[in-house]
C-alpha cells in the first residue's frame, strides 16, 4: 500500500469539500444581500433566493406569509433546481472529468420543466399540499 496515494486521495478530498463550501458560503451571502435589497413583491425576493441556493430559499420559503399549496410547489421547484450555487459546486468537480457542464445545465432545465409540468396539475386538484 503506498501511503503518497492514500495522502494524495486525502488531501485532494478536503480540497474538493472546501470549494463545495466555499461556494455554499458564497452564494448564502449573496442571498443574505439579495434580502436587504428593497422589492415591491416579496415573493420576488423569495424565487430569486431559492434560485441561487437552494438551502436557503427552502429555509426562506418556511417562513413566508405563502399559502401551503404555493409553499410545496415553490419547494419542490427549488429542489430540482438545485440553485445556482450547485451548478457551480458541479462545475467545480466537472473540470477535472472533460463532462459537460452545459449537458448538466441543461438537463436540470429540463428536470425543472418536468417539476412543473407534474406539479401545476397536482396543485389545482389539491393533492399538492
Amino acid at each position: 500500500m503506498d501511503m503518497q496515494i492514500i495522502d494524495a486521495g486525502i488531501i485532494h478530498g478536503f480540497e474538493t469539500l472546501i470549494k463545495i463550501c466555499g461556494y455554499i458560503i458564497l452564494f448564502s451571502i449573496f442571498c443574505e444581500m439579495l434580502q436587504t435589497l428593497p422589492f415591491p413583491a416579496h415573493w420576488f425576493s423569495l424565487a430569486a433566493t431559492g434560485f441561487l441556493e437552494v438551502t436557503n430559499g427552502v429555509a426562506l420559503l418556511s417562513t413566508s406569509a405563502c399559502t401551503r399549496q404555493i409553499k410545496s410547489l415553490l419547494a419542490v421547484l427549488f429542489l430540482s433546481w438545485g440553485g445556482l450555487s450547485g451548478i457551480f459546486q458541479v462545475s467545480s468537480i466537472l473540470h477535472q472529468t472533460g463532462l459537460s457542464l452545459r449537458n448538466y445545465v441543461l438537463q436540470k432545465i429540463i428536470l425543472l420543466l418536468l417539476t412543473v409540468g407534474c406539479c401545476i396539475p397536482l396543485l389545482f386538484l389539491g393533492i399538492l399540499i
